[in-house]
């Protein structure tokens, strides 16, 4: 359920393991013995001769994943590959044309490059694919995010871990241990068309359901379109619910769209989040499971666009303490304020300066006392201050004594007075 609105940096997290995610490790998409029917890869020669290779798709926020576009299409690339160990130049246009280009980004440890460029100068090169592998660590997991324009380039971009790059050398003839060796001290041209084919599908071409303000996809390969049309009124009843709930402050209504996945794993490969749900921008991307109530998980992520679209976003701890907080009035629910007082019973509650700092989702010590601990926090300004001074703050972010006349270090003590009020 993580929302982050302004990123710039490039993100790339190597070897990715939580014990508490929701989704499979990195490890469960590249071994040999997975299969998945929304995607798959090969390396192939003309006499028929095939060898899978698993993969995982680089991700941007506003493509998810590259190649896909918002899912609206299928990708279906074949070709001949070419190692990149170099960047070429920019003024050769048509260096990698009709090619995949499989690409080492960190042979050189010491240099900061950023991605993106490299990823649009491939691009503009001519490459109708790109599959990236990391010379340092075995399972790339890379997310993007970086001021570049990425919308224009309409390729698939995934990335391979050590194993399977293997395989594709050997394809290609390479001797493993040379060959790493060779790249390590920089022996290798710096572009090679190699002897093999590879072959690339990824279901991108999602189902839709519309209706007045909002937009449901989903694989109907995976989900009944029955199943999603009950879900669709459910959306649609949050939605209202939202509206009411913030009438006060006026938000206009503005048309949304929720992706639905069968299961954690789909989820995990098309978004690169782990997690039930989670909101971006406009989007929302959700796990549906039949046994389990949706409503309150759709108010959530709603409320994180509603508010974006309305008034742009925010830091952790207020993005996911309003949603928390709709989530929790929209089944009349005081959990997020019984949880809050219990870590304080507990002597574990930590300072308001250090909760407003946490990024929910991504703390891995800290994000359920977070979440619980955010949601209580917004409803208690709301509660004794009202919906438009909350919105002053919202638009300043931490201008908590512009607002409110108090320090943090005050409206703290308030509040767990209040929570003790609440609790009597």
């Amino acid at each position: 359920m993580k929302t982050k609105f302004y990123l710039t940096c490039l993100t790339i997290l190597l070897g990715f393991g939580c014990a508490k995610a929701q989704g499979p490790t990195l490890d469960y998409f590249f071994n040999k013995s997975t299969t998945l029917p929304w995607a798959k890869a090969s390396i192939y020669f003309k006499s028929g001769s095939q060898q899978e290779i698993k993969f995982f798709p680089v991700n941007a926020p506003d493509i998810c994943p590259f190649g896909v576009c918002n899912y609206t299409k299928d990708v279906n690339v074949e070709g001949k590959v070419t190692l990149l160990t170099e960047l070429i130049t920019e003024d050769q246009p048509n260096s990698f044309e009709n090619q995949i280009v499989l690409y080492c980004f960190d042979r050189n440890a010491e240099e900061k490059r950023w991605l993106a460029k490299e990823i649009s100068q491939i691009y503009k090169q001519g490459a109708t694919a790109i599959i990236l592998f990391s010379h340092k660590n075995e399972e790339p997991f890379i997310k993007i995010f970086e001021d570049n324009d990425l919308n224009q380039i309409n390729i698939p971009i995934v990335a391979t871990d050590k194993t399977n790059t293997e395989s594709i050398l050997q394809a290609a003839g390479y001797e493993i241990e040379e060959f790493w060796q060779n790249l390590k001290k920089g022996k290798l041209p710096s572009s090679k068309a190699l002897i093999c084919n590879f072959r690339l599908w990824i279901k991108g071409d999602f189902e839709r359901i519309e209706t007045p303000n909002l937009t449901v996809r989903y694989n109907n390969d995976l989900i009944k379109s029955e199943s999603i049309r009950e879900i669709v009124e459910t959306n649609n009843r949050a939605q209202g619910f939202i509206y009411q709930l913030f009438e006060p402050i006026a938000p206009e209504r503005k048309a949304q769209t929720v992706t639905y996945f069968s299961d954690y794993d789909e989820k995990l490969f098309y978004t690169s989040h782990w997690g039930k749900g989670f909101a971006y921008q406009g989007d929302v991307f959700s796990v549906f499971e039949q046994s389990i109530p949706t409503f309150e998980l759709a108010v959530h992520e709603f409320t994180h666009t509603f508010f974006y679209k309305n008034w742009g976003g925010n830091m952790s701890f207020l993005s996911e303490g309003v949603a928390m907080y709709a989530e929790a009035m929209s089944i009349g629910s005081s959990k997020n304020n019984s949880k809050t007082i219990d870590y304080i019973k507990k002597g574990e509650l930590l300072p308001l300066k250090d909760l407003v700092e946490i990024e929910i989702g991504e703390d891995s010590k800290y994000t359920q006392m977070g979440y619980y601990a955010s949601g209580s926090f917004v409803e208690f300004l709301i509660d004794t201050y009202g919906q438009k001074k909350f919105l002053e703050l919202w638009n300043l972010v931490r201008g908590w004594s512009k607002v409110y006349n108090k320090s943090l270090n005050e409206l703290e003590k308030e509040w767990h007075r209040w929570l003790a009020k609440t609790s009597n």
